[in-house]
């Protein structure tokens, strides 16, 4: 199927419709503050890279990694709080499992566990611990039992338990520098920088099939994904400033154009948010 190339303008497609920006999260003016944003916590978001919905309380944590750090909101864009800048070196994802926040560690090769209630550390893995499994995790996620990073040093997705005791690798010899993992009914999807193709496992980690939605022909960067409620991939490519959106047969929906290079992408109910250097674009 050939690709539709648009403009973020009224694209409905599964559960999702993206329409026109609304809103920017800027960080230039020294602070987080923006359009009905009550945030006066300086500085402001500088490279957030990812961000995540606690379904629970309904905040939103965002991973504000040059600033080494996570900054919760409220979908109003109340500050609620923000922590890590003492213990978080490059962050890159997040994930929540029970009463527990995960941290994925660029900087310290680690993986980290906060308090859902107080935010304050609770235990590390990473190259100083005993358990060094870990080499540049990136994205993570979580199935309400285990833990699921993409560590791109490791060419695997690492699982460990709630307790952060390593567990078991999956995609190894199929993997060479995954960026994100997704969970999605009975199977974990990771994507790859080095073929910027999508990878789907069982949970066993058997391998059910690969998905190529992008151009071999173009420079291409895959950075992360989000699957909708539908099944439908929404991948953001920070080469080519594209938002790709395709299914799970790899048969592409849409090509949004973005003007700067994308990180994370999220889908809540009828938005699409995603992060650039310094702000987060509602569509």
């Amino acid at each position: 199927m050939a690709s539709n190339s648009t403009s973020p303008d009224s694209l409905p497609f599964g559960s999702m419709h993206i329409s026109d920006p609304v809103q920017f999260y800027q960080s230039k003016k020294g602070s987080i503050d923006t359009i009905n944003c009550k945030v006066s916590a300086p500085p402001g978001l500088s490279n957030p890279r990812s961000l995540l919905l606690d379904t629970q309380s309904c905040n939103l944590f965002i991973v504000d990694s040059d600033n080494n750090r996570i900054v919760v909101l409220t979908m109003e864009w109340e500050f609620v709080s923000m922590f890590g800048e003492k213990d978080l070196d490059s962050p890159w994802g997040v994930a929540i499992l029970s009463d527990s926040v995960f941290v994925t560690d660029v900087g310290h090769h680690g993986l980290l566990k906060f308090s859902l209630f107080d935010f304050t550390l609770i235990t590390r893995v990473s190259s100083t611990t005993e358990n060094k499994k870990l080499k540049e995790p990136r994205g993570i996620t979580s199935d309400g039992n285990e833990i699921f990073v993409a560590d791109s040093g490791s060419h695997a997705i690492c699982i460990f338990n709630s307790e952060l005791e390593f567990l078991r690798y999956i995609g190894i010899g199929d993997l060479w520098f995954p960026r994100d993992v997704k969970l999605s009914q009975d199977s974990i999807t990771a994507i790859d920088k080095s073929d910027t193709c999508v990878h789907i496992f069982s949970k066993g980690g058997e391998k059910k099939k690969d998905i190529i939605p992008l151009d071999p022909n173009r420079k291409s960067s895959p950075l992360f994904f989000h699957i909708d409620t539908s099944g439908s991939i929404i991948l953001s490519d920070y080469d080519s400033k594209t938002l790709q959106i395709f299914d799970l047969s790899g048969n592409s929906i849409h090509t949004i154009q973005v003007d700067e290079n994308p990180k994370g992408v999220l889908v809540i109910k009828d938005k699409l948010f995603c992060c650039y250097t310094d702000k987060i674009q509602i569509f």
